[in-house]
């Protein structure tokens, strides 16, 4: 074999290592550009499920995701806003699973900080980079010879390129000194957390979506629009007592009518504004004894005996218009219009002797509309209606005032417009507009 064939075959064997050698780290430039993109969570976090079917927006996604657990979402895109539509196949999703899913449908990358899962553009930049490049200039202070020359090359715009000797008198005063690099990493960690700080100041006030961090410039235009629903539960506060608290307008015990449940729509718009359409049967209005009419008992001699009629309560369906304003992440305040129709009511029929004021008889009765008495009401009055509440997850507890707007009474002269306090309940049960199932 020649001297040229050697010096081909050794040159194609150089050729097949450094083949071999690039592939091995292209492979590994790979791997690490992958797990760039997914940047570590906290295992507590991960271990929570959501189950998850069809097609969810990604506004009421997060809302629903922050609204069942801790974490809370900042958008930075330009691209991709918060009504894009994700497919969920029905399955139950772990939180990389649905961040994956995210991912997938927009091509948005994300990262992880204190609490918050940002979304942006771009792939996450390394925060410590940094502060690695602050500790090269380590060498002169650990190996600082004790002598007053030291020999070093020339600068830069030396283009001699000889060795000289300099003195190194000044060195020799503050030998150890440590270099301030050390400390330079904190005020950049500061500056970090100061922006994630103004972040979670800014995006304090937003509610619902569970979206708590302030979107990006060009989300001032996103209004989030849901349609939920739910059940709901009035009950009056006792203010005047229990007397006749659970007799129902019929004249017999049924403490049960104060479990009739409603039904109530609200319209959100945005995370601060909604508005409310509530209906319930069976609901009791209280009205304190008021008297309704008085008369002379013709069975008895005109000064001697009178007959009093009183309103304990009434009972029926009723049908309220609300507006509701969200302030901070749980307190809810509203206020709005009642209409009340008068299906049934219960009233107390006196009789006693004006001479001594004896009691003849009491008796408490329930009427309706074929009753005589009938005519002394109003088959249906308007309230207004004030509400302040506690909203924790999916429920709403709180309390109402309502007070009438029209007579309650038909009777001349009879002025009814007794205030009634209620406590409420409100179980919010889904999104029409994106259906949501409960978690696991």
């Amino acid at each position: 074999m020649s001297n040229v064939d050697r010096y081909y075959l050794k040159e194609m064997d150089v050729t097949k290592k450094k083949t071999v050698i690039l592939f091995f780290l292209y492979v590994l430039a790979a791997q690490h550009t992958c797990f760039a993109q997914q940047p570590s969570l906290p295992t507590g976090i991960t271990k929570i499920k959501f189950a998850l079917q069809g097609h969810i927006s990604l506004d009421s996604l997060t809302r629903y995701v922050h609204r069942h657990s801790s974490i809370r979402f900042s958008f930075n895109s330009l691209k991709v806003k918060g009504s894009k539509v994700i497919d969920f196949p029905k399955g139950v999703y772990t939180l990389p699973d649905l961040l994956a899913q995210i991912r997938k449908a927009t091509t948005l990358y994300y990262s992880y900080y204190d609490g918050y899962v940002v979304f942006q553009d771009n792939p996450p930049k390394q925060q410590h980079t940094p502060n690695k490049i602050h500790t090269v200039p380590k060498k002169p202070v650990t190996k600082s010879k004790p002598v007053s020359e030291r020999v070093i090359t020339t600068a830069a715009n030396d283009s001699t390129g000889k060795k000289v000797i300099i003195n190194d008198t000044a060195r020799q005063q503050q030998p150890m000194a440590p270099p301030p690099v050390k400390n330079e990493p904190l005020p950049a960690k500061q500056s970090t957390s100061t922006a994630v700080n103004k972040k979670r100041t800014a995006g304090a006030s937003q509610r619902s979506s569970g979206t708590a961090a302030k979107p990006a410039a060009n989300d001032k235009e996103r209004l989030p629009l849901s349609l939920h629903y739910g059940l709901l539960l009035n009950v009056n506060i006792p203010l005047q007592g229990f007397s006749n608290y659970f007799t129902g307008t019929n004249g017999n015990s049924q403490p049960y009518n104060l479990l009739i449940p409603g039904a109530w729509l609200s319209l959100t718009l945005g995370n601060k504004h909604e508005l409310t359409l509530a209906a319930k049967p069976g609901q009791q209005y209280f009205t304190h004894n008021t008297v309704l009419t008085t008369a002379h008992d013709s069975a008895f001699a005109r000064d001697t005996a009178m007959k009093t009629t009183t309103l304990i309560k009434t009972s029926g369906a009723v049908l309220s218009i609300l507006y509701h304003y969200h302030i901070g992440d749980n307190w809810v305040v509203g206020a709005g219009i009642q209409y009340n129709w008068t299906g049934s009511a219960l009233i107390s029929r006196q009789k006693y002797l004006i001479s001594n004021n004896q009691v003849v008889y009491d008796s408490i009765t329930g009427i309706k509309k074929t009753d005589a008495d009938w005519q002394l009401l109003q088959s249906s009055f308007i309230a207004g209606r004030s509400e302040l509440a506690y909203q924790t997850g999916s429920l709403r507890v709180g309390l109402a005032v309502v007070f009438p707007l029209t007579n309650i009474a038909a009777a001349p002269g009879v002025n009814i417009r007794t205030l009634n306090e209620q406590v409420f309940l409100r179980w919010d049960i889904g999104n029409l507009f994106n259906p949501q199932p409960s978690t696991d």
